[in-house]
């Protein structure tokens, strides 16, 4: 473990994928996470949701309008203990995040977030 999320790419569906490759932009704790995809302004968008950090902590969600090979975009949802989260669009260039969050625990709590796509910086 490298505490980096990996990634491959399949360009038949699903059918066959390429070889996984660390995902260098994508720092994770060894915890689940979301990723999700649509179109905003008429660019395909991804938006991936984990504890950005080594640590279960620092819930961030990042964008990338160039199918994941980038993600220069992110919004810090939560910098405290965090885990678990969930990723859905509520409307078109709104995401929504449901996640753990906690002060003494990572799973003290469930909360729900969301954020309109021009607060990526």
């Amino acid at each position: 473990n490298n505490n980096l999320r990996m990634k491959s790419i399949s360009a038949d569906g699903g059918l066959t994928w390429s070889t996984p490759v660390d995902a260098l932009s994508l720092v994770d704790p060894v915890c689940q996470g979301s990723i999700i995809n649509t179109t905003i302004g008429g660019q395909h968008t991804l938006f991936f949701s984990n504890p950005s950090s080594i640590t279960r902590t620092n819930m961030t969600i990042k964008m990338s309008t160039d199918d994941g090979v980038t993600w220069p975009k992110a919004y810090s949802v939560y910098l405290g203990m965090s885990a678990y989260s969930d990723l859905v669009m509520i409307e078109d260039n709104q995401v929504g995040i449901l996640y753990e969050a906690g002060v003494s625990r990572f799973s003290d709590g469930i909360a729900f977030k969301t954020v309109s796509a021009s607060e990526f910086k």
